[in-house]
């Protein structure tokens, strides 16, 4: 046996009510913060206004950038950056969703090498042929989590969107582990019922995807799995009962570990055709698309897959609560059923259709997901073409 498992570089603080003690660990960092978030929810429930007088009493400056939006483009990135260079930050915050992580990840890199020379996030996008290279001169980062669903908090992941190009594309490197990451379930409860299904879904696909990737190994699978279960065991209840600390500490705990994840085994097949979907429909959510590419994506995995591929899939089954015997197709796919019974109680089980995808543009998509999506698409447990994708976008309409 012989694998690479990448150790997160992560100094994680998790429980209720550790937003206010986080000061020192910051002032290790630097002193002036950039605050990296979206522009109503942390403000409306009070938690912005709770960190930025926590630090400031603890002698951190504090700028706050609150553009995040879902998805966030090149634009707001180098905007951000701009700002951060002018305030002089030395630590940039991202307080908030996967978004907001994204941006301070992607910003941090931005300001850390444009103190000479301004250097747009696109050139440090993978999907360019020669991309500058991502330095220790990245700034430090903090992640404050406002959701239990991208892992951003413990991942080496930004994504974010060329509108220009209609392009989402992941920029990775060890330097965008954030230094410090912050999960307060106090925050967590305020998630409402839908972003809780949307954010629900990715930390699942995240585990799934991880557990069946050509790059998983005997670490990340345990992880994997052990995330599927508390996802199966408490995404329902967080969704109906948003308050319940059992039912939010279950899928905080859940996407650390999807987020640990895939930081080693790599997302697969559902990520590289999802990110088509958020660049050309930028309000369709990353959760709604995933849930309605996973399971025909499972199911072409299953049919075309050997013993390997369907033992993973029993194994996810038998953690989704479905006993699974052997390891064959027909076992594989109790593992596909679970999923759709558990999108059913959310309210996560739309086609693309209805989510508001036009069939005529699946071409455009499938060009997109062949040019930006080939780490994910490798990593999938069976090989896939052009017209595999093609077919299941259609299935999934």
């Amino acid at each position: 046996m012989a694998f690479n498992f990448n150790l997160p570089k992560v100094n994680l603080v998790f429980g209720q009510s550790v937003l206010g003690n986080i000061a020192e660990e910051i002032k290790k960092l630097g002193n002036n913060a950039l605050l990296v978030t979206g522009r109503n929810s942390m403000e409306q429930l009070g938690f912005l206004k709770k960190i930025t007088e926590h630090l400031q009493n603890s002698a951190v400056k504090v700028t706050v950038f609150n553009k995040s939006t879902p998805n966030p483009t090149t634009e707001l990135v180098d905007e951000g950056a701009k700002i951060a260079l002018e305030k002089k930050s030395n630590v940039i915050i991202g307080l908030g969703g996967g978004s907001s992580m994204d941006a301070a990840k992607a910003i941090a890199i931005v300001a850390g090498h444009s103190q000479e020379q301004f250097h747009p996030i696109w050139e440090f996008s993978q999907s360019n042929d020669s991309p500058q290279p991502i330095t220790s001169k990245t700034l430090p980062i903090v992640a404050i989590t406002s959701s239990s669903g991208t892992g951003s908090h413990v991942t080496r992941f930004s994504v974010i969107t060329n509108l220009e190009l209609k392009q989402k594309v992941g920029i990775y490197s060890e330097h965008i582990f954030p230094k410090l990451s912050v999960v307060d379930l106090e925050i967590l409860t305020n998630m409402p019922p839908a972003l809780t299904a949307e954010c629900g879904v990715d930390v699942l696909t995240h585990c799934l995807e991880g557990l069946v990737s050509k790059q998983n190994n005997p670490i990340t699978e345990d992880m994997a799995l052990k995330g599927i279960e508390l996802v199966f065991s408490h995404l329902t209840e967080a969704y109906r009962d948003g308050d319940s600390l059992r039912s939010r500490e279950g899928m905080a705990l859940a996407d650390t570990y999807a987020g640990l994840v895939i930081t080693t085994s790599r997302v697969i097949l559902p990520h590289a055709m999802s990110h088509p979907i958020s660049a050309y429909y930028p309000n369709i959510s990353h959760g709604a698309a995933l849930a309605a590419l996973t399971p025909p994506i499972m199911q072409f995995n299953i049919d075309n897959g050997n013993n390997t591929v369907w033992q993973k899939y029993c194994l996810a089954a038998s953690a989704m609560g479905k006993r699974a015997f052997g390891a064959n197709k027909q076992e594989a796919s109790k593992s596909i059923e679970a999923v759709k019974e558990l999108f059913a109680k959310i309210g996560m089980n739309k086609g693309l259709k209805e989510l508001g995808v036009d069939a005529g543009r699946i071409n455009e998509m499938v060009q997109s997901a062949m040019k930006t999506g080939q780490g994910p698409i490798e990593s999938n447990p069976v090989e896939v073409r052009e017209h595999d994708i093609a077919r299941i976008y259609k299935l999934a309409l």
